[in-house]
């Protein structure tokens, strides 16, 4: 299990039974939403993405 800090992810995008979180280092994180429902993953991918896009046109932990 690995955590990810939010100012750590700088978008996501959802392909299929899979949520990619794009990180500010560079790499790039899949994580399995398959055991979800297909309703949460959903709103899981939803939630995630405008969390960072609100984080990110706030500047929060930004330099």
């Amino acid at each position: 299990m690995q955590w990810f800090f939010w100012q750590q992810i700088r978008s996501a995008d959802r392909e299929g039974g899979r949520l990619n979180l794009r990180l500010a280092d560079g790499s790039t994180a899949a994580i399995s939403l398959r055991p979800m429902t297909a309703a949460s993953r959903d709103m899981l991918a939803h939630a995630i993405r405008q969390r960072v896009n609100t984080l990110q046109s706030s500047g929060y932990g930004q330099a």
